[in-house]
C-alpha cells in the first residue's frame, strides 16, 4: 500500500512523543484489525515494513504482534496500552535487531567509525498519557549488545575529540582498527530514571567500561565511559570521557580535571549488578554461545583485567 501520512507533532525539543491519548475515544470503542504498509512517513521516525494487529477491547489496547523497521534497525515485539485506570497504563517489550553501525559516521568522513550489528530488548512498564510522560514513570530493563564489530581511526572524528585516544585505544593511522570483541550495555529504569546497571566494551587492546543515567523525564544524558589498556603497560591515566546533553543532542567531550581513577561513573567489573550472561540471555540466548562474548563472561567471572577503582 502506499506510505501512509502521519501529522508533525509540535517540536518541543523532546525526542520521545508527548502529544496525549485521546482517552475518551479508547474507552468508547472496541476494535481488532491487522495494519500494514510499506512505510509510514512522521516528522521525526520514518518507518518501513510496518505490520502489526490491534485489539481494542473495553479500553484495553493490545498491539501484538508489532513489528517495524527503522533506519537504525527492526523492531519486533508488543505493546499494551490500558486506558481503564485513570491513567493510562502502557508495557512494552520489543527486540532489536540488525541495527549496522557503519550508519553512523561524521559528515567529514567517508569512512564509518564503528562497525558491527547492534542487538538489544527494550522491556519497560509505566503509567501515562503520552509515549514521553510514560517513559518519564518507567520502570524496567533496556540491554543491547554487539558481539562483533570494529573502532576504526576514523572514531575521534565522530565527536570531533579524540575520543580514541582518551579510551586508549591507540589508533593512529587512517586504515587501523580495534575489534570489538564484546558489547554490552544494560540500563535499568526506576521510575523514569535510567541507570546503567552495566556498560563493558571488550576490545583487543583495551577494556572500556562506563556508567551514568538518562533522566527520560528531562531526557538528560549524565554518562562517562573510560578504557583500561589489558596486560601490564606504564601509560598515564586518561581523563574519561563524558556524554552529555539530550537524547535530540547529545554532546561528547573530555572530562577535565577527573582522573580516570577517580571518575565516578564507571564501574569496574567485580561490581556489576547484573551478571552479563543474564544479560545476554535477555536479550537473546544464543548470544552467550558467542565466542566474544563468552570470552567476556569468562572475564567477568574471574576479575580478570579489572580498571582501577
Amino acid at each position: 500500500m502506499p506510505p501512509a501520512q502521519m501529522a508533525p507533532a509540535p517540536d518541543n525539543g523532546l525526542l520521545l512523543p508527548d502529544a496525549d491519548l485521546q482517552v475518551a475515544r479508547v474507552r468508547g470503542m472496541d476494535a481488532d484489525f491487522t495494519f500494514d504498509a510499506d512505510s509510514v512517513n512522521t516528522s521525526k521516525l520514518p518507518l518501513r515494513k510496518v505490520h502489526f494487529h490491534l485489539v481494542l477491547d473495553d479500553a484495553k489496547i493490545t498491539i501484538a504482534p508489532l513489528a517495524f523497521t527503522l533506519p537504525e534497525g527492526q523492531f519486533t515485539g508488543s505493546v499494551s496500552l490500558n486506558a481503564r485506570p485513570a491513567v493510562p497504563v502502557t508495557d512494552i517489550d520489543m527486540q532489536l535487531q540488525n541495527l549496522d553501525l557503519t550508519q553512523f559516521k561524521p559528515q567529514s568522513s567517508a569512512t564509518p567509525p564503528l562497525s558491527g550489528d547492534l542487538v538489544g530488548r527494550i522491556k519497560l512498564h509505566g503509567e501515562g498519557s503520552s509515549v514521553h510522560k510514560a517513559a518519564a514513570d518507567a520502570n524496567g530493563d533496556m540491554t543491547f549488545v554487539v558481539s562483533h564489530g570494529e573502532m576504526r581511526a576514523a572514531f575521534a572524528e565522530l565527536t570531533g575529540i579524540n575520543v580514541a585516544s582518551g579510551l586508549g585505544l591507540l589508533l593512529a593511522k587512517k586504515d587501523e582498527n580495534t575489534q570489538i570483541r564484546c558489547a554490552v550495555a544494560n540500563f535499568h529504569a526506576d521510575d523514569g530514571d535510567l541507570k546503567a546497571t552495566t556498560l563493558i566494551v571488550d576490545t583487543s587492546q583495551v577494556l572500556i567500561t562506563g556508567g551514568g543515567t538518562l533522566d527520560l523525564k528531562s531526557e538528560g544524558l549524565d554518562m562517562s565511559l573510560r578504557g583500561q589498556p589489558k596486560g601490564i603497560r606504564l601509560v598515564r591515566l586518561r581523563s574519561p570521557i563524558k556524554i552529555h546533553g539530550t537524547l535530540s543532542h547529545p554532546e561528547i567531550g573530555l572530562q577535565t580535571g577527573t582522573l580516570v581513577g577517580q571518575a565516578g561513573g564507571a564501574i569496574a567489573l567485580g561490581t556489576l549488578l547484573t551478571p552479563v550472561a543474564a544479560l545476554l540471555a535477555f536479550v537473546d540466548p544464543g548470544l552467550a554461545k558467542n565466542a566474544d562474548c563468552a570470552g567476556l563472561i569468562g572475564q567477568v567471572e574471574q576479575g580478570k583485567d579489572l580498571p582501577p577503582h
